[in-house]
């Protein structure tokens, strides 16, 4: 064993005595951090707390505000199931009489329309915003089992209440974008379900109608979607491609295909219209012409198809359902203003017009009302087009018929019948329904195929 030395002793002393306060002090500093972290936890759970509170209490107000709104709106409607003329005016409020009295007459129309038509005023509300003092409420109406949506306005008057109030086109909503393909949509919020109807469908009618009519490029257009009474849908005179179309929900809407009938057709004539003008490469054929005829058509086959409805237009639908629309789409690409039905027969690749398995009532619906026009306007070279000048008896008829007064009435081929006279010339018989509503009678007219193109000769 070793000898240790009196300043190695105290060396080791000293040591341990460090050591011992070493830990002392960590000890102490750990404690004091707890301290800091509970303290800082406390403040802070208590700031929670007042806030959880306070956010707490504003969803209980704006719960009860909401609610008192959907109460108000509930009393209305009740109103006008009850017919209670006194209570659906005690939610009205203006600050002059205009509101009440516009108010009045629409209590009226309600009336009307409960009479004429399965109405349920459900009360439904299918949306609400609050902002403040303002309200708005998308409430549902079932009319004949169809789903409707009016977008109605609310004012908070302190101890009174919310109160039905006349449209604030300013509490739309934010201002929003929807873009696909070549077509922008810009909207509010209250018209999202419209602006996503129309960038949807809007890109694929630009498309499908570029493919047709044959555009050099398919053009980037924007729509902008307008709440503001009494506009209809056009085109920005200032911007090229710009379309403003309007609100539905600034009336009744539909509520399960806000992009309904009309506007459907409206926008897609705006469109398909449009698109004609630029893809067209040669002069406007004159009238009434079978070239005109024929751009005409398919343009209203075009806007037909894309507002999913009707336009009469059976000559092309039936050539595109039996020929398909690439032999469309190669006429319309070799249609010239002096063209006439061989163009589409030659498209389809038949023999001639008369092998053409289509729809003639249209057509003949056309030149019949071109020759009433024709006359009125007094053009007899126009006129005398329309019939087969190298029959004496059809010229004689239609030299006589000239000189007679044009009738307004209107007509409309309702059956064709193929056939041929003795030569074997081919015919198309019509039945003619001419006039109106009771006054309607039917006419028998006879067109003979001439140069390719079918003329009057009865």
């Amino acid at each position: 064993m070793g000898i240790k030395l009196d300043w190695e002793v105290e060396a080791e002393s000293d040591y341990a005595q460090e050591a011992r306060e070493d830990r002392l002090s960590v000890r102490g500093r750990w404690l004091a951090r707890l301290r800091l972290i509970l303290g800082v936890l406390i403040v802070v759970s208590i700031f929670a707390g007042i806030g959880g509170v306070l956010w707490w209490r504003l969803q209980t107000v704006d719960g009860e505000i909401r609610r008192a709104l959907e109460d108000t709106v509930a009393a209305e409607v009740t109103s006008l199931r009850l017919a209670d003329r006194v209570g659906y005016l005690d939610v009205q409020r203006s600050a002059d009489d205009v509101w009440r009295n516009t108010q009045s007459e629409q209590f009226d129309v309600y009336q009307t329309l409960k009479q004429q038509y399965d109405v349920q005023l459900t009360g439904e509300v299918v949306n609400i915003e609050v902002d403040g003092a303002r309200g708005r409420v998308q409430v549902q109406e079932i009319i004949d089992g169809i789903p409707y949506v009016q977008t109605w306005f609310y004012w908070r008057y302190g101890e009174d209440g919310w109160r039905h109030v006349p449209p604030d086109y300013t509490f739309w909503g934010e201002t929003q974008t929807q873009t696909q393909g070549n077509l922008t949509v810009r909207y509010r919020d209250v018209d999202e379900p419209l602006a996503i109807a129309l960038v949807t469908e809007g890109d694929v009618w630009l498309t499908q109608t570029c493919a047709v009519l044959g555009c050099a490029t398919v053009p980037e257009v924007e729509i902008e979607i307008v709440a503001q009474p009494g506009i209809g849908a056009d085109w920005n005179v200032e911007t090229p491609w710009q379309m403003v179309v309007p609100s539905v929900y600034v009336g009744r809407s539909r509520l399960d295909r806000p992009f309904d009938t009309a506007l459907r057709l409206r926008v897609a004539d705006l469109l398909v219209s449009r698109l004609a003008e630029q893809a067209a490469t040669v002069p406007t054929a004159p009238y009434p012409s079978d070239a005109l005829y024929v751009r005409e058509a398919v343009k209203s086959w075009l806007t037909g198809q894309f507002a999913q409805t009707g336009t009469g237009s059976y000559l092309i639908d039936s050539y595109v359902a039996r020929y398909g629309q690439e032999s469309l789409q190669t006429a319309i690409s070799n249609l010239q203003p002096d063209a006439n039905l061989t163009l589409l027969a030659a498209a389809a690749g038949v023999a001639s017009v008369d092998s053409l398995e289509v729809d003639w009532r249209d057509y003949l619906t056309w030149r019949l009302n071109a020759e009433a026009d024709l006359n009125t306007q007094r053009d007899q070279a126009g006129f005398n087009a329309l019939y087969d000048f190298a029959d004496p008896v059809a010229a004689n008829i239609a030299t006589v018929r000239f000189a007679q007064p044009a009738v307004p009435e209107r007509r409309e081929v309702v059956r064709v019948q193929s056939g041929a006279d003795g030569q074997g010339t081919p015919l198309l018989q019509a039945t003619v329904a001419v006039g109106e509503g009771d006054a309607i009678r039917q006419e028998a007219v006879t067109f003979r195929l001439v140069e390719g193109s079918w003329r009057r000769i009865n």
